[in-house]
């Protein structure tokens, strides 16, 4: 039995950077709009929302499942910015964080079914510039990312299963969205924290 959290027609999906795909499986980063701007499948979304605030910006993420296949994206939104770059030593934040899953795939009569997930929370993370690392763990969520002045790419763990990261580092926050996906699960989410001027 899939947990329907929210059911909305989809319209377009520019994507961009690297697109994972199993077999019935995919994740990967979009850009642009709201959700409702970016979708172009007509798959039945199963999660949608932001991590996000007024000050910095943050990410909105969605997952989609049906006609066979289930799918999941993430993307930062417009116009986020985190401050200058970080100068030197460590820096340090408490950022919330989301991820959204579909779990337990797999056929019921020639239909692709699984089950919705949502876990939210608070994750450390530490910048550290003297090997360029963006790092944190948080339950089944471990961030191990990499800095280049102020963006960040590299990627994380969740319940087991490696994908991609790609955000934004400096001195007024940290902001990070992600995806990925095997032939069993797609998860997309995503982090954020201000720190303030």
């Amino acid at each position: 039995m899939i947990r329907t959290f929210l059911t909305l027609p989809l319209l377009t999906i520019p994507l961009s950077g690297c697109l994972l795909v199993d077999y019935n499986t995919r994740s990967g980063f979009f850009t642009g709009g709201t959700i409702r701007d970016t979708i172009v499948v007509t798959d039945d979304i199963q999660q949608s929302g932001d991590v996000f605030s007024q000050e910095v910006g943050g990410v909105t993420y969605y997952t989609t499942l049906g006609n066979g296949r289930a799918e999941a994206y993430a993307g930062i939104a417009a116009g986020s910015d985190v401050g200058p770059e970080l100068t030197g030593g460590t820096a340090t934040y408490l950022a919330d964080y989301t991820v959204a899953g579909i779990a337990n795939l797999r056929y019921y009569e020639n239909e692709l079914m699984g089950v919705s997930t949502l876990d939210s929370g608070k994750i450390i993370l530490t910048a550290d510039l003297a090997d360029m690392s963006l790092t944190g763990t948080r339950g089944a969520l471990d961030v191990d990312g990499t800095i280049s002045g102020g963006t960040v790419g590299g990627n994380v763990t969740y319940a087991g299963l490696k994908g991609e990261l790609q955000g934004l580092v400096g001195q007024q926050g940290v902001i990070g969205a992600f995806h990925g996906n095997s032939g069993k699960m797609v998860y997309s989410g995503g982090f954020m924290d201000y720190v303030g001027d």
